[in-house]
C-alpha cells in the first residue's frame, strides 16, 4: 500500500526577496497551463517590472502559480530558471527530505489524482480568480512510494513523454517551414520596393491605466503564429509600461521578438485588448493601395525576416529591439494591389490548412499524455 504523505512534511515554501534595481535587467518566469512546464518572458528593466513583490527563483524547486493552479499551471524548475525571478504570484517548494524524487511529484500534479487536488483547493467564486494558499498546499496528501519506485515510475514517464516532445518539435519545425517555402515562390518576382513607412503609418490610441479595473493584454507569439489573448488583470498588476488601445486589420509586431516573427495582423475580436509600448500597430496610408496581410506575410518570409533582423540590433537575442524608425525603413516588394491580394489569401489558405492538420495532431497528444499520466498514478505501470 502506497502511503500518503502531507505535501508540507517534504517541501517547505521558499521565498528569497528581490531587491530591484530599476536600471538591472530581469528574466521573469511564467509557467504553462496543463502540465506543460516553465518558460521565460523577455528580459525586462526593474523600473518596467509591476508593482506586485518579487523573489528569486532556483533550480529543483516544484513551484505553483498560485492563481492558475487549477489549471494545472504547475512545474518543476531546472538549471536554466538560474538567475530568474518571479512574482508573489508563484509559489516556490524546496525538498526537505532526501526521500522524495522531484520528477515524480511534478508529474504527479499533472495527472487527475493531483489535478483533482489542485482544483479543490483553489478557492474563488469564478475561475479566473480562483487561487491557492500556501497552507492548502502543505496540507495536500500526496502518494509517496519507495524512492526507487518514485525513480522507476518518473523515468517511464520521461522516455515516453521526451518521444512525445521530440515529435513536437519536427511537427513545429514542419509548420515554420512550409509558409516560408511557399512566400520564396510568391514574392519571387521582381517588383518596385518601397520603404513601408512610405505605405502604413503608426496607429495606437494611449489608455491611462485605472488600478482597479480589469484590462485583456497582448502578447505575440514568434514564427508567426498570431496574438495572445491574455486571462483579465486589474490595472494594478500590469507592468509600469505604458499601454494603447488598437483598430483591427492592422500590421502588429512586438518590437523586442519581431526578429523572431512576432507579426501579425489584428482582427476584431482583438480590439478589446490592450497593448503595452513594446507593440506597434501600423495601418495604410491614405490613397496608398497597400495590404497589411501582404505585408504581413513578407515580413514572415525568409527575405522579410532577414532584414527585420538586420534592424534589430542588440547582443544578444533577448535585447534584440526594433525600433519604429528602423521598422519603416525596410524595403518590401509592392505588386498592385489584386496581386497582394491573391497572395495574401493564398498564404492564408495555406496556414489554416496547415494549422488545422496540427491542431488535429495535437489533440491527439493530448489525449495520449493524460492517459500516461493516469496509469502511472494508477499502479498500471
Amino acid at each position: 500500500m502506497i502511503r500518503l504523505v502531507r505535501f508540507g512534511e517534504v517541501f517547505e515554501l521558499e521565498r528569497v526577496p528581490l531587491v530591484v534595481d530599476p536600471t538591472e535587467r530581469y528574466v521573469q518566469i511564467g509557467i504553462k497551463s496543463f502540465g506543460r512546464g516553465i518558460f521565460h518572458r523577455g528580459p525586462v528593466v526593474g523600473e518596467d517590472l509591476s508593482k506586485l513583490k518579487y523573489y528569486h527563483v532556483y533550480p529543483d524547486r516544484i513551484i505553483f502559480s498560485n492563481i492558475m493552479a487549477w489549471e494545472g499551471a504547475v512545474a518543476r524548475s531546472g538549471p536554466n530558471e538560474q538567475g530568474t525571478v518571479g512574482s508573489q504570484r508563484f509559489l516556490s517548494y524546496r525538498p526537505i527530505s532526501t526521500e522524495v524524487d522531484l520528477d515524480f511529484v511534478s508529474y504527479f500534479f499533472m495527472s487527475d489524482p493531483g489535478m483533482a487536488l489542485l482544483r479543490k483547493g483553489s478557492t474563488g467564486s469564478v475561475k479566473r480568480n480562483q487561487t491557492l494558499s500556501p497552507r492548502t498546499i502543505d496540507n495536500f496528501l500526496i502518494p509517496l512510494p519507495s524512492l526507487e519506485e518514485q525513480r522507476r515510475i518518473a523515468a517511464i514517464l520521461d522516455r515516453f513523454l521526451d518521444v512525445m516532445l521530440a515529435i513536437g518539435k519536427k511537427r513545429d519545425s514542419l509548420e515554420r517551414s512550409i509558409a516560408p517555402a511557399m512566400s520564396r515562390v510568391l514574392f519571387g518576382n521582381e517588383y518596385s520596393k518601397r520603404a513601408i513607412g512610405e505605405l502604413v503609418e503608426l496607429e495606437r490610441y494611449p489608455i491611462e491605466v485605472d488600478p482597479e479595473h480589469e484590462y485583456r493584454y497582448m502578447g505575440m507569439r514568434s514564427f508567426g503564429k498570431g496574438i495572445i489573448r491574455y486571462p483579465k488583470k486589474r490595472g494594478a498588476d500590469l507592468s509600469k509600461l505604458r499601454y494603447f488601445k488598437f483598430p483591427s486589420r492592422a500590421l502588429a509586431l512586438s518590437n523586442i521578438k519581431a526578429w523572431e516573427g512576432a507579426i501579425s495582423v489584428t482582427t476584431k475580436d482583438d480590439t478589446d485588448l490592450v497593448a503595452s509600448n513594446r507593440f506597434l500597430f501600423y495601418v495604410p496610408r491614405r490613397s496608398v493601395e497597400i495590404d497589411v496581410r501582404f505585408l504581413c506575410h513578407y515580413l514572415l518570409s525568409e527575405e522579410g525576416l532577414a532584414q527585420v533582423g538586420a534592424a534589430s540590433p542588440g547582443s544578444a537575442d533577448r535585447n534584440r529591439t526594433l525600433s519604429q524608425a528602423s521598422f519603416e525603413r525596410i524595403m518590401v516588394p509592392v505588386p498592385p494591389i489584386d496581386v497582394q491580394y491573391q497572395i495574401a489569401d493564398r498564404l492564408d489558405q495555406v496556414r489554416n490548412r496547415l494549422g488545422s492538420l496540427i491542431e488535429q495532431r495535437r489533440q491527439l497528444e493530448a489525449a495520449l499524455r493524460p492517459s500516461l499520466l493516469n496509469a502511472a498514478f494508477g499502479g498500471e505501470l
